[in-house]
């Protein structure tokens, strides 16, 4: 039998036999030692703290977790509590607070939980080696606190609930933008608010400190801030810190309480709209320079050149050399420069520069536009301004940057704005108007320019002193933008004018007046039918929010009487108004809501006084409502009005020329004022001339011809000396209280010959030589009557004898040729064409004047 030999690939019997015998070595040895391992001590191969067979009596075992405390309070961990993972957690055996490679250690897992050995035996003898948990720098340990736990290690004994609670700073966020449209609302195309400040007013002192959380916001509008664990648990203000120009329109107070925020809490704020107001100052009549090229007629600080700025007889174009005008006022226009102060007298100054501290200096313009005209003409001036500051660059865009403007309007600029919005497509570009003493129904005084030329409509500036009588009457013929400030038909009769009409008349009867003195009557009726259609009535504003302020408080000229004769002069019926805009003008029938009033304030300074800024800051930046004004609600007039008449002036007159030139020689202008203290009575500061002190805002003045009306309000009154008339003639003083809606009588002082001194007040006394002076008994109201007895003499010639009877003394008969006048004194001589022409009247003590009578020759 044959032996097969054995292949490379399989083993023969007795290389299985070797495998075998090596294979049951390897298993007894292996059962040794496991036997042997019972034996040995505890830990001596420890691997894991899960295994209970390889523990080590000589270690020790730290077990707990690191979890975020959402409620930073320092309480054990809660449900809200989420485990921290990949936080390390280390024994500090040599206390330095930093992390050594041989110090024991180790990371918490994806729940927090962490466990690692230790050798107590390994630390320093005498040692408790403090358990430390890393923390972030924005991050802070709350439990325990302060981060570190010094429990005892004892070999052998484990450490669990080790336990690590840290507070991470939460966040705010939002988004803050522009709100071009000024509705509250983010539409698509409202960019952020670039580099605003938001941060957390902590002391709560409404403005940023250093070290305050805060950030600025980016240009898409998205913005976050980071809480510090120190904030966290209590209520925080949210506050945006708003340069000029930007105001917070949601959340309108610009501040946001936010609840107490936990730990790493997110919290999204609401939408935040930053306004953005572009806003546009009209001025009132008088308010912008006029002038051309090389010459400044409106104004230049020391006079006017009145004649260069006529108008035509159409009140639109300007008066050419041809029709009886200058060169000048061929080309003469608004220079783009506002009237900023005149006669020592802040006019716009105060309010250009308040509003434009409201805006951003690209978002403000104050427009300068030509008051001589109707404000009707004016609109194309007013849409220029505002296509400007929406389109931010030349105009006109597609594409405007801001959407809609806030209108400020002073006085008859207030006119010019209601033409504006009356144009739906224009109103489109207004979301606000407020109108500050804008006479709406008119004002009365607006007829002393052309009557006598004094007294401007705006008054309380004491300008008259710069100004030439005559060419301001000249002037005001056509003067159609000062035509808009005659009474309007919902004004009512005014006018009263007894040698002219035998009724009082309104804007329907009024122009046949002006008429006869000069006035262009049918740019005065056109002024009256706009009042009519256009101003009159509140009506529809085409979406725009309108506001009115109205000036109250102050002595104001409500009705006009003229009187024509011997002693021509005014009779003003003072009321409730700014000393311009009677009140009733100014609310004509604006809705309650929409009404408000500032009480005390002069008309031109209505638009900057506190009292008006006050309450309309916050509808003009934001549209908020406007305040309430306690001082406007009770405002009662109380003033004193005292009229002084020079018995030889000559007085103002329908076409004398002359006339309006005598008050200077009357003896009221050489008067001297003083301020007088309320509490004793006293003179007190320099002495001032009647114009001076009218510009210093101590009285009003209405100055015609040979009267002088003052008016003292009695918060502020004054000592007014009175020197004697020049002509040694005798002159008469008359006082009249107002107590609000009530007229007390007039006291009259008659015959006085010497200097008087007038305390003028709530207190009112008139003193001569050091007495007190009483008024005059028995004063009576009738006019003189006058009798001519004439003989014809040769040549056609006549003499004229005249002799006046009155039941007081008689002290001035005048004979009149024409327009020209003289004092009676004896007989006259007259021609026959002078005796055709001629007429006479007197007056008496009291200032009653008859009507001038013709001579009647047979």
């Amino acid at each position: 039998m044959t032996t097969k030999p054995a292949t490379p690939n399989q083993p023969s019997s007795r290389s299985l036999a070797m495998s075998r015998s090596l294979l049951s070595f390897l298993l007894g040895v292996t059962v040794a030692v496991a036997l042997a391992s019972w034996a040995m001590p505890a830990g001596a191969c420890a691997q894991s703290p899960q295994d209970p067979c390889l523990e080590d009596r000589e270690t020790s075992w730290v077990r707990g977790t690191v979890f975020t405390d959402r409620v930073p309070d320092g309480a054990p961990r809660a449900e809200i509590d989420l485990g921290r993972p990949g936080e390390l957690v280390w024994v500090d055996v040599d206390e330095d607070a930093v992390p050594d490679a041989d110090e024991p250690r180790a990371r918490t897992d994806g729940d927090g939980r962490f466990a690692f050995e230790v050798d107590p035996g390994a630390f320093p003898a005498g040692s408790r080696p403090p358990l430390r948990v890393q923390v972030a720098a924005a991050n802070a340990c709350t439990v325990p606190d302060p981060c570190a736990r010094r429990a005892p290690f004892v070999p052998g004994e484990d450490l669990d609930d080790q336990d690590f609670g840290i507070a991470i700073p939460a966040v705010l966020r939002g988004q803050a933008n522009e709100d071009l449209d000024d509705d509250g609302v983010r539409d698509r195309d409202e960019p952020g608010a670039l580099n605003l400040r938001l941060y957390v007013d902590v002391d709560r002192s409404r403005s940023y400190d250093r070290g305050e959380p805060t950030t600025l916001v980016p240009f898409h509008g998205a913005w976050d801030i980071e809480v510090p664990v120190t904030l966290l648990g209590r209520a925080l203000t949210v506050r945006s810190d708003n340069p000029q120009g930007f105001h917070c329109k949601r959340p309108l107070s610009c501040e946001e309480t936010v609840p107490p925020l936990g730990a790493g809490e997110f919290r999204t704020l609401d939408q935040r709209m930053i306004s953005e107001p572009a806003i546009v100052f009209v001025h009132g009549f008088l308010g912008s320079e006029i002038g051309c090229p090389g010459n400044k007629a409106w104004f230049d600080g020391l006079g006017a050149d009145l004649l260069d700025m006529q108008l035509g007889p159409d009140g639109r174009s300007n008066m050419t050399v041809a029709q009886g005008g200058t060169r000048c006022s061929e080309q003469a226009g608004p220079t783009g420069g506002l009237i900023l102060q005149a006669a020592g007298k802040d006019i716009y100054g105060s309010s250009v520069s308040h509003y434009a501290k409201l805006a951003r200096a690209e978002r403000f313009r104050a427009i300068a536009w030509d008051w001589r005209k109707d404000p009707r003409s004016q609109v194309h001036v007013l849409d220029r301004a505002i296509d400007e500051l929406r389109c931010q660059g030349p105009t006109p865009c597609d594409a405007p940057r801001v959407r809609k403007v806030v209108l400020v309007a002073h006085s008859q600029g207030g006119l010019l704005s209601r033409a504006y919005v009356a144009d739906p497509a224009r109103a489109a570009k207004v979301s606000r108007l407020v109108t500050v003493g804008t006479p709406t129904w008119g004002s009365p005084k607006s007829i002393f320019p052309l009557v006598g030329g004094v007294e401007t409509p705006i008054g309380g500036l004491g300008m008259d002193v710069f100004l030439d009588n005559d060419d301001l009457k000249v002037l005001a013929r056509n003067l159609s933008g000062g035509f808009s400030l005659a009474p309007s038909p919902a004004y009512g009769p005014w006018l009263d004018v007894p040698t002219f009409s035998s009724t009082r008349m309104d804007a329907d009867s009024a122009p046949d007046f002006y008429a006869a003195i000069g006035g262009n009557a049918l740019l005065v009726r056109q002024q009256a039918q706009a009042h009519r259609e256009l101003y009159d009535r509140f009506g529809s504003l085409n979406g725009v929010d309108y506001q009115v302020v109205a000036g109250r408080g102050m002595a104001t000229i409500t009705d006009v009487k003229l009187l024509y004769g011997a002693d021509e002069r005014v009779e003003a019926t003072f009321g409730e108004g700014d000393q311009t805009v009677p009140l009733k003008s100014a609310e004509f029938d604006a809705p309650a809501d929409r009404l408000h009033h500032v009480c005390g304030i002069s008309h031109v300074p209505l638009t900057a006084d506190p009292q008006t800024t006050a309450m309309i800051d916050p509808f003009v930046t934001m549209g908020e409502p406007v305040r309430p004004n306690p001082q406007g609600r009770d405002c009662p007039v109380a003033a004193t009005v005292v009229n002084v008449y020079a018995a030889t002036a000559l007085g103002f007159d329908l076409t004398d020329p002359v006339a309006a030139a005598a008050s200077a020689r009357s003896g009221i202008g050489a008067a001297r004022v003083r301020a007088r203290s309320a509490a004793t009575g006293r003179a007190t500061g320099p002495a001032m001339t009647p114009a001076q002190a009218q510009a210093a805002g101590l009285i009003d003045l209405v100055q015609a011809g040979g009267q002088t009306t003052i008016v003292v309000d009695d918060r502020r009154p004054v000592q007014l000396t009175v020197p004697a008339d020049r002509s040694g003639k005798p002159y008469a003083m008359t006082t009249q209280d107002l107590d609000g809606s009530r007229r007390g009588p007039v006291r009259t002082f008659g015959d006085l010959t010497g200097a008087t001194v007038l305390d003028a007040g709530a207190a009112t006394t008139l003193r001569a030589g050091g007495r007190v002076l009483r008024p005059s008994r028995g004063a009576e109201r009738d006019a003189p009557r006058t009798r001519a007895q004439i003989v014809r003499l040769a040549g056609g010639r006549v003499r004229v004898a005249l002799a006046a009877r009155d039941r007081s003394r008689v002290t001035g008969t005048y004979v009149f040729v024409g327009e020209r006048r003289r004092r009676y004194r004896r007989p006259v001589v007259l021609t026959a064409a002078q005796a055709r022409r001629a007429s006479f009247a007197s007056v008496d003590r009291w200032g009653n004047a008859e009507p001038r009578r013709p001579l009647r020759l047979r």
